[in-house]
């Protein structure tokens, strides 16, 4: 039988024979690419996309933490910003405090306050904050009391403003002349949201 066979394909032509080589060869290479090429292909194509999407993952979660860290940071600067304006403008009168603070800023100038006492609060037109004054007698020279509103310019973190200063001289035969004088010293206490029914004390 194989020797019929063998026969048999030794009598085809040869172009025939070549044809027969050729679509075998085709058939080998089709077989072998749907059988093993075109699911590897696939597969890759698979792990390409899964590669994309990964990619894409990682850029978005490095923006979303770019985008925290810019909050972060904003956030930060702003809780900077509002513990300064609390320190400036607090929500506290402690008129105690502001008093024992000008005192030893005038201790530091050599400047002698011989009164000091608080005056009549006023709320501010825009119900924003309440103005509180403190009335202060003084004796001293000039550059004490130009020391002292320096002091207290560069040395009190609460907002003070320095107004209606009215000044005397002294006679005085040797030495700089002495200045006797008042001034009203004015610190501010913000409103705090709600506190509207608070009245300031007089």
């Amino acid at each position: 039988m194989a020797k019929n066979l063998t026969a048999s394909f030794q009598k085809i032509p040869a172009t025939q024979k070549l044809l027969l080589g050729f679509l075998l060869l085709v058939a080998l290479g089709a077989g072998w690419f749907f059988l093993y090429y075109s699911p590897r292909l696939d597969e890759l194509k698979g792990k390409d996309d899964e590669k994309a999407q990964v990619e894409a993952q990682l850029r978005q979660a490095l923006e979303d933490y770019q985008a925290w860290v810019q909050i972060s940071q904003e956030l930060e600067t702003a809780r900077g910003e509002l513990e300064q304006l609390n320190k400036l403008l607090p929500v506290t009168r402690d008129v105690e405090g502001l008093m024992t603070a000008l005192n030893a800023k005038a201790r530091d100038a050599q400047l002698r306050l011989t009164n000091i006492v608080p005056a009549e609060e006023k709320e501010d037109e825009s119900g924003m904050y309440i103005r509180i004054p403190i009335r202060i007698e003084f004796r001293g020279t000039f550059h004490q009391l130009l020391q002292f509103l320096h002091l207290v310019d560069t040395g009190i973190e609460r907002l003070v403003n320095i107004e209606n200063i009215a000044l005397d001289s002294e006679a005085k035969e040797d030495g700089p002349v002495q200045l006797k004088g008042s001034m009203l010293a004015t610190t501010f206490m913000a409103k705090e949201p709600g506190s509207g029914n608070e009245q300031p004390q007089p």
